[in-house]
């Protein structure tokens, strides 16, 4: 008896730490210097052999197979490099697999909610030193209007989606609102997380208003059904970008919007020129390599499309993938609100040089999470 006690209790004991590790993996995949050195990878060698063994989600053997095939293809097809790229976008999709095992659901929000509040810190400090000095805690870029400051995650966009999610659950959840933090996303220097916040409150308040299960279920397909459209149809405005960026500079934009209009012209020109080189030139199946994407364009720039950048470096087989493990999570979202929230930051990776993939797992674990059951 005793000896199956102590059993127990070393199983339980292992079950905590894992818990705690996932926890702390999970936070730590906001900040930068955790892609910047490969961290994660960590993650994946702590946490893999258990899932596996111990069954922790059915569909996860199937994840699993699929990305050993992709990873073996891409091995033989163009090198250790891009199968390594494999591997890692394997890794940052384990989230959604995982979030719901997770235990203790206060663990994750303590220290999400110090995390946040480091960087909202170091946002009102560095936005101070940048005009009183010149000299900021972090690195900071310079828009010509606003600084961009991301403080201690990728960059100015990630840390103001990322405070964008976070005062949304804060909403959502506690029913406060961090004026602190939403003001942080102005200093910031993001002018489309300034925009998605305004929109996405004016949604909320529209989804508080709705009474009955048959009008929440015509929303969320109204929901789903824009995000595949918009989804599809920035494709197309890829392709027709040209006449697209000539009309609008026939209306002679000033100051901000001017600023913007260049901006956005050099993606869809860097875009539009590396996805017809692209479809000329190689394998559609298996991409043109990572980081290949740069050499695809006359400007020698990312796509800032982390939609394109997937399909035309690592394949189709492999943007497939990814879009079905996001289509799953999405499928298992309840809250309304969440999901909306949860296809809006899809969205963003049509804009965005980087996936956020740990912003869509958070927003899933909180639904998922009974403190996400309101």
């Amino acid at each position: 008896m005793e000896i199956m006690s102590n059993a127990l209790f070393l199983h339980k004991t292992k079950v905590d730490i894992l818990n705690d590790l996932f926890v702390f993996f999970f936070v730590l995949s906001f900040y930068n210097f955790t892609y910047q050195s490969n961290i994660y990878i960590l993650y994946s060698v702590i946490f893999i052999p258990f899932l596996l063994i111990n069954r922790m989600n059915k569909y996860l053997h199937w994840f699993v197979i699929l990305f050993i095939s992709i990873f073996i293809l891409q091995l033989i097809y163009h090198g250790a490099k891009d199968a390594f790229r494999i591997y890692k976008t394997f890794v940052v999709l384990l989230p959604a697999f995982l979030c719901n095992r997770i235990k203790d659901r206060n663990t994750i929000f303590d220290l999400l909610d110090i995390f946040v509040y480091i960087n909202v810190t170091i946002v009102y400090i560095d936005f101070c030193l940048f005009f009183v000095t010149g000299i900021t805690m972090t690195s900071v870029g310079n828009s010509g209007f606003m600084p961009r400051i991301g403080a201690l995650t990728e960059d100015s966009n990630f840390y103001s989606y990322l405070i964008l999610v976070y005062s949304f659950f804060r909403i959502v959840r506690k029913k406060d609102f961090p004026y602190i933090c939403l003001f942080s996303i102005i200093l910031s220097g993001s002018f489309a997380a300034i925009l998605m916040s305004i929109l996405l409150l004016f949604i909320y308040h529209i989804i508080n208003k709705i009474e009955t299960d048959k009008s929440e279920r015509m929303f969320r397909g109204f929901v789903t059904s824009f995000t595949i459209i918009l989804f599809l149809c920035y494709f197309l405005v890829v392709y027709f970008s040209n006449d697209i960026i000539d009309y609008f500079e026939s209306l002679g934009f000033v100051g901000l919007l001017e600023i913007k209009l260049i901006s956005m012209s050099h993606r869809f020109l860097v875009q539009n020129e590396s996805m017809l080189l692209f479809l000329e030139q190689y394998n559609l199946f298996m991409g043109a390599g990572a980081g290949e994407t740069i050499n695809l364009n006359s400007l020698g720039l990312n796509l800032h499309n982390s939609y394109c950048q997937l399909l035309l470096e690592s394949g189709l087989f492999c943007f497939l993938l990814v879009l079905f493990v996001v289509a799953y999570m999405g499928t298992k979202i309840h809250d309304l609100r969440i999901y909306v929230l949860f296809c809006s930051v899809f969205l963003l990776g049509c804009m965005m040089e980087i996936l956020y993939f740990p912003l869509l797992s958070f927003i899933y674990y909180y639904d998922r999470s009974s403190w996400g059951k309101n």
